[in-house]
């Protein structure tokens, strides 16, 4: 079957953990120990101050403090340029580089030990806990693992993290895979893209299936549809009131009322109005006042909200403002007693009849006058306006129903011809780029008309453009695309 050896199989790669070749995917196995995330989500931790932990320490036991995590580096060598350390109790500064592993064994095999361009590192940095041999790191340089610091830190997930926020290097004028991929017949072209899409769909499955070992399926479906409902630039401050009000409690104060629900949601995100305006009419006046009831009875129960600056709302549709996707998101969630019933009643052959099933399940007289309204205190219309739109609940079944269908052990074949029938997301920034790189400024757009061909760019980008720093010179995906062992990808 076409590429089982690289992307994984292609009908079945629904399949949870399946003994596949998995060295694009998934970073490598070190004594049984399976890390489903990328080393860049590590050196993202690692930069980012807003998710590395406090309280670092040695694996000799002192005590850290980040003065500078270092400046990302875009070319050769160390992860992290000219970082600032300051150590242990006597506040010993240390100036120099930083390397970044998920495994400690990565340090030897890499081959950092004899490469001039490490002899700067003082700092190397993995997830997993353990140390290298002695000698193989430069002299004084420390060690430092975040495994448990992260594990013990409230509503921390790498499934969080957006990796294509960080910096990433520019390719080549003329990409050597571009020049390869010139020759492929069309047909071959699709099918490699297609393979490396269903890649990536049954690599989302296994981070959540490690998010639903960890938290529980229910949680993780709580916080997937909050997050999803959050969109591209609000998805951080979605994913925070998962944190704040975790489903168990936020189920039992909502008490099975959808209102209920949604006041407790609208009250933690800080975006409910604080004062009635003059100019409302009377059901809008009557409904803000509900929603406050409701929340003033039950905010006691819950920890302080987020500010109204953690949303990003300048320029954002009327229709697409969070305090009426959250109150899709409240039908959705208190609508089905359990993650798995609602799997079960949103999963379909026919991925339209799926969306007609999300779309039942966020909409509804439970849902107040909000659909009857573009925005708090607009003009009420003829008929209801829906609170999610169609293309939000295409990705919506995209990006988290199927996925988490996967990991919870629904039918394969049923999730494949789901996926086969979906409608694709439009072009992202990252989908145009990659297919640039990969295809130049013309091809039919044939070649990316299914959402699996579309989401094999996005992996195609993940494990090789975004990681390149040599403009790529030494990018590995050329080589692959070259390898004799793959006749099958140009017939």
């Amino acid at each position: 079957m076409l590429m089982d050896k690289y992307f994984g199989e292609s009908l079945l790669y629904w399949s949870v953990g399946r003994a596949t070749n998995e060295r694009v995917v998934r970073e490598s196995r070190s004594s049984g120990r399976v890390f489903p995330y990328s080393e860049r989500h590590v050196q993202a931790v690692w930069f980012d101050q807003r998710w590395r932990p406090g309280g670092l320490i040695t694996a000799t036991g002192e005590r850290v403090e980040v003065v500078y995590p270092g400046r990302w580096n875009m070319e050769a060598g160390p992860d992290f340029l000219d970082a600032v350390l300051v150590l242990g109790p006597g506040m010993r500064r240390i100036e120099g580089d930083v390397e970044v592993h998920v495994f400690p064994s990565g340090w030897r095999q890499h081959g950092h030990r004899h490469d001039p361009r490490y002899r700067r590192v003082v700092a190397h940095v993995t997830y997993f806990e353990g140390v290298v041999e002695p000698g193989e790191l430069p002299p004084g340089a420390v060690e430092i693992p975040l495994r448990s610091l992260l594990q013990a830190q409230p509503g921390f997930a790498f499934e969080h993290l957006d990796v294509t926020e960080y910096p990433y290097a520019g390719r080549s004028d003329q990409p050597p895979c571009r020049t390869l991929l010139r020759g492929w017949p069309p047909e071959a072209k699709i099918r490699l893209l297609v393979s490396a899409g269903h890649a990536r769909m049954r690599l989302k499955a296994e981070r959540l299936a490690a998010a639903v070992a960890e938290r529980g399926l229910d949680q993780v479906w709580y916080e997937s549809v909050l997050a999803a409902m959050g969109y591209q630039h609000n998805k951080r401050a979605a994913q925070a009131l998962a944190e704040l009000a975790p489903l168990d409690h936020w189920r039992a104060c909502a008490d099975g009322d959808v209102l209920r629900g949604y006041a407790i949601l609208a009250g933690l995100s800080g975006l409910l109005p604080a004062e009635m305006d003059g100019a409302w009419d009377v059901e809008t006046r009557d409904f803000v006042r509900m929603i406050w009831d409701v929340w003033w009875r039950e905010k006691s129960r819950f920890p302080a909200g987020l500010p109204r600056s953690a949303w990003r709302l300048h320029g954002i549709r009327p229709l697409n403002h969070p305090l009426r996707r959250l109150m899709g998101a409240a039908r959705m969630l208190i609508g089905a007693a359990t993650a798995r019933q609602a799997l079960a009643a949103w999963v379909f052959p026919d991925a339209r009849r799926s969306v007609l099933a999300l779309d039942a399940a966020c909409h509804g007289p439970e849902a107040g006058s909000g659909p009857w309204r573009e925005y708090v205190g607009g003009t009420r219309s003829s008929r209801p306006v829906a609170l999610v739109g169609q293309d939000r609940l295409n990705a919506l079944l995209l990006n988290v129903v199927l996925p988490l269908a996967a990991a919870s052990g629904f039918d394969p074949v049923t999730l494949d011809a789901n996926l086969a029938s979906i409608k694709p997301e439009p072009l992202n920034q990252i989908m145009k780029q990659t297919a640039h790189y990969l295809f130049g400024t013309e091809f039919p757009s044939r070649w990316l008309a299914s959402a699996s061909a579309r989401q094999g760019l996005m992996q195609v980008f993940h494990d090789y453009c975004l990681h390149d720093r040599s403009q790529c010179a030494r990018c590995p995906f050329p080589g692959w695309l070259a390898v004799p062992q793959n006749p099958g990808l140009q017939q």
